[in-house]
């Protein structure tokens, strides 16, 4: 782990000159500031969790770093973080991290800047050693929504997504759907993996095999959503219906069944998982499972201020909140039709 002699040794100033650029004391100039910040963000720096808790007051600010604040859902999330956290005196500092993990650890680095009394995560997508290591002594409580992160023990916040993709492979398996396709996203994001993985066992359990040559990546991207699901509707065999295992992937999948001449739930149905408004302005509206915003949020927030008031001698302790989906059936799925093959 670095330390805060091999960032003043990066930096080429005193460990004395490091600390009050960090902690925002001093007559620090800009140059040398930004020089730290860079020997920091190169080392990937945090200061140890216990001597930073010891020197640090309230300053009733939470950082929340958001996946992709383009994502309706993720929108939704943050609102829902921010009403949260100012109803129980926080101010909040809202970040986008674009799914790019450089881009997510700067913006880390600037909200312990800011001296931010906890930082709610909803991770890029990706796995990285870097990422693991910086949050394992982030020095602030930290709440991991949504994504949940392997080899790291914060509070998490996520949607049961294994029941959530079992509830969308039930509805169709008993609508007569036997050959499906899915848009799923990244393997290394735990909602595609999981989602997937529920579908997939949900389907094996009534003897229904999922055709791995139907699975499709989609990035979490409409654009690239529709692409790879023009080619899936090009096949020669193609799925009498297809599962989107998010909203914006559903969009693309949607636009390409439109490019083919389709019509939901006539010759394709389509269903996924998220809800929003505009799920219900489509025609026909969308099926799709719905997530608790509001109390995902609330948790979050919740976890993460039970943190933020734990006494130093405390012990650390994480809990891992997996909410209930809820599945809303719309006009976008239903019955196979005669002379489409099953």
């Amino acid at each position: 782990m670095a330390t805060i002699r091999d960032v003043a040794k990066l930096a080429g100033v005193s460990v004395a000159t490091v600390s009050n650029a960090l902690n925002l004391r001093g007559n620090v100039s800009p140059d040398i500031k930004e020089r730290v910040a860079n020997a920091v963000e190169m080392l990937g720096y945090a200061p140890h969790a216990g001597a930073q808790r010891l020197r640090r007051s309230a300053s009733n600010l939470i950082g929340v770093v958001i996946a992709d604040i383009a994502n309706p859902h993720f929108g939704a999330l943050a609102e829902e973080l921010e009403s949260s956290a100012s109803g129980r005196g926080y101010s909040v500092i809202i970040c986008n991290s674009g799914e790019d993990l450089a881009r997510e650890r700067r913006h880390l680095q600037t909200l312990l800047s800011h001296r931010v009394d906890g930082i709610v995560l909803i991770a890029a997508a990706g796995d990285s050693n870097e990422r693991i290591a910086m949050l394992s002594r982030i020095g602030v409580p930290l709440a991991v929504v949504d994504r949940a992160i392997a080899g790291l023990s914060f509070d998490t916040v996520t949607l049961d997504d294994r029941r959530a993709g079992a509830l969308v492979a039930e509805h169709l398996i008993g609508l007569g759907h036997r050959r499906i396709g899915v848009v799923s996203g990244p393997e290394g994001v735990s909602t595609a993996r999981e989602r997937l993985e529920g579908f997939r066992e949900a389907l094996a359990s009534v003897g229904v095999p999922l055709d791995p040559r139907l699975v499709i990546d989609g990035g979490f991207r409409a654009d690239r959503a529709r692409s790879n699901t023009q080619r899936l509707l090009a096949s020669a065999e193609r799925p009498t219906a297809i599962f989107a295992t998010d909203l914006m992937m559903a969009l693309g999948v949607l636009s390409a069944v439109g490019d083919a001449g389709l019509v939901c739930p006539l010759d394709i149905s389509v269903a996924a998982i998220g809800d929003n408004p505009f799920a219900t302005a489509l025609h026909p509206g969308l099926t799709t499972v719905a997530q608790p915003v509001n109390a995902i949020a609330a948790a979050a927030i919740e976890a993460l201020l039970a943190s933020i008031a734990r006494s130093n001698d405390e012990p650390e302790t994480s809990t891992r909140i997996a909410l209930e989906p809820r599945l809303i059936v719309r006009g976008s799925t239903g019955a196979p039709q005669a002379g489409v093959r099953r």
